[in-house]
């Protein structure tokens, strides 16, 4: 994973991350590689539901959810433009689900959106059964995978 980290990292592109309810290791494993300062310019974590509505700028329907996910990524992309509006910018959004206290309604999953200039990809991951800290895992490394997908990064 460190290879692909300084891959990412090497790309030339500056990025803004938000992530929410899950994916936090993705950016401690950014952060933790040396040289981080070449790819992300800003992460955020607005954890709380009112927290991503004021980050995206507008009321969601579901927190987690391909469009949120697509709103988190766009209001992260628009973020990069304004702190440097001379790097090629990709913005990069996670919003999931995983194993909580309190009762849910549905699978443990995640929405993953990735926006630059030309396009936008999204991804929902179901993340298998297991403790928080190894779906944290699970899903930060394909948060990972998902930065080198849309970087066209082998």
């Amino acid at each position: 994973m460190k290879d692909l980290i300084e891959r990412i990292q090497s790309s030339g592109k500056k990025a803004v991350m938000v992530v929410t309810g899950g994916g936090i290791g993705a950016l401690d494993a950014l952060l933790a590689h040396p040289g981080a300062s070449r790819f992300v310019l800003e992460a955020c974590i607005p954890y709380s539901y009112p927290a991503l509505i004021d980050y995206i700028g507008e009321d969601v329907m579901q927190a987690v959810c391909d469009e949120t996910a697509h709103g988190m990524a766009e209001a992260a992309y628009k973020r990069g433009r304004r702190l440097d509006p001379f790097s090629p910018i990709i913005g990069i959004a996670c919003t999931a689900a995983l194993q909580t206290l309190r009762k849910r309604k549905g699978e443990d999953k995640a929405f993953l959106c990735i926006k630059d200039q030309d396009r936008q990809l999204s991804k929902l991951i179901e993340v298998p059964a297991g403790t928080r800290s190894e779906q944290e895992e699970f899903l930060s490394n394909a948060l990972i995978t998902f930065m080198a997908d849309f970087l066209e990064i082998e």
